[in-house]
């Protein structure tokens, strides 16, 4: 993908998952109990949209949550595989959430309830969902010709009256966590890590003469801490692990990535974008 593209993506990946921690109160503010809880979730209900000559009977808002009999429990291992955690991590931090009855332990494994503990937003936060990536396909292109086929059959999908945002929502969120543990697996491993890298791109990156975006030299630990609604002194501690790690540097005007050159990571974000629009466009044929 161009840099345009890559910008665009890590822009929606980080708004999107914005307004998923924006309720980060359900998970005592803990980002990683955050991914898993979405991992989960994911898991029981991926199979609903694994069949384009079957359309979801919870496509769009006029349907029901995906029920709790139509999910699919997803074992403890499976689960930190995915995520690529630790076992026991992944285990200790589930205990946490069953006991405050987020997610329910069943012989087969771990499910998430349906049900909106959020009051009346969920479905709203859908619906913003669909236009944030509404305005991430329309800012891309990709430069393989059936690719961007493929790109502008998802946006017509989106832009339909009546899109099915259950659906949309349900494939985001895959989305959104494949990027974020994929750039967790090439740089530290650590998924909180894999999020402020996507951020920091995004704090680099600011329009150049030709209203194209371009890399710039640093973003402060402040403005990063800002986009992804970690605490300042967390970023500081984190950024510096990247340095030491050799996936960003430190300079007098704040930190910068290195991902953009190296590590892999754009094919990371490439890979999803793909996967993405290729689900999307199927719904609309």
């Amino acid at each position: 993908m161009n840099l345009k593209t890559e910008i665009a993506a890590a822009r929606y990946v980080m708004t999107a998952q914005r307004l998923v921690t924006s309720h980060m109160a359900l998970f005592g503010g803990d980002v990683i109990d955050g991914f898993i809880f979405q991992a989960v979730m994911a898991a029981n209900i991926a199979h609903v949209d694994s069949s384009p000559g079957a359309p979801s009977p919870w496509a769009d808002l006029d349907t029901p949550q995906v029920p709790l009999e139509s999910r699919r429990p997803i074992a403890i291992s499976a689960l930190a595989a995915s995520l690529d955690m630790p076992r026991q991590t992944v285990w200790r931090r589930l205990q946490r959430l069953i006991n405050a009855e987020e997610i329910l332990q069943t012989p087969a494994g771990v499910l998430a309830p349906p049900g909106d503990p959020r009051g009346n937003t969920y479905d709203t936060a859908l619906t913003v969902n669909t236009d944030l990536l509404t305005a991430f396909l329309r800012d891309s292109q990709l430069e393989d010709a059936a690719r961007d086929r493929e790109r502008l059959a998802a946006l017509a999908l989106l832009e339909r009256p009546g899109a099915p945002h259950r659906t949309i929502g349900r494939l985001s969120t895959t989305f959104i966590l494949y990027v974020i543990t994929e750039f967790a697996r090439r740089t530290t491993g650590d998924l909180v890590d894999g999020y402020i890298q996507v951020g920091l791109a995004l704090a680099c990156a600011s329009p150049g003469r030709d209203g194209q975006p371009r890399p710039i030299a640093a973003a402060p630990t402040r403005e990063v801490a800002e986009l992804t609604g970690l605490p300042e002194e967390t970023m500081r501690r984190r950024l510096q692990g990247l340095v030491t790690g050799g996936f960003a540097e430190r300079t007098p005007r704040g930190y910068a990535p290195l991902w953009l050159s190296g590590a892999g990571l754009p094919d990371a974000l490439a890979i999803g974008v793909h996967r993405l629009t290729r689900q999307l466009a199927r719904l609309e044929t």
